[in-house]
């Protein structure tokens, strides 16, 4: 984790008093037939795809065009991108680089956190 801080990164105080309140970046639900993003665009990585994104959608992902705005707290699931060698589909790995030396993929850490609006998808890895 960067810095450390979980607090930074993550709503750690769901409920209660100290709640976070401040408002959060949500993806566009304009297109109602839109289903599946690829979050590793929002935190600069147009390239690059998670683990279990259906391959067809790959090239039809692009960069969001604008965002809505929701207020944090209530966000239960929460999911954080690591440096270095993130979870991407083999794919993105057999294509990417012919010799063996290591991925180092690296993410912006100023991009703004980011929430899904009801019925979209995002590929998410429990450890």
């Amino acid at each position: 984790m960067i810095d450390g801080d979980l607090g930074k990164h993550f709503d750690v105080e769901l409920v209660g008093e100290d709640a976070r309140q401040e408002p959060i970046l949500q993806y566009s639900h304009e297109n109602p037939n839109r289903t599946v993003v690829n979050p590793y665009i929002h935190f600069g990585q147009r390239s690059v795809w998670p683990r279990g994104l259906p391959l067809e959608n790959v090239g039809e992902i692009n960069h969001e065009e604008y965002y809505t705005e929701v207020f944090g707290g209530k966000q239960f699931i929460q999911q954080g991108i690591s440096n270095g060698l993130p979870d991407v589909d083999s794919v993105y790995y057999f294509t990417r680089k012919t010799t063996l030396e290591p991925f180092d993929i690296r993410f912006d850490e100023h991009s703004p956190k980011v929430t899904l609006p009801q019925g979209m998808m995002v590929v998410i890895k429990f450890v």
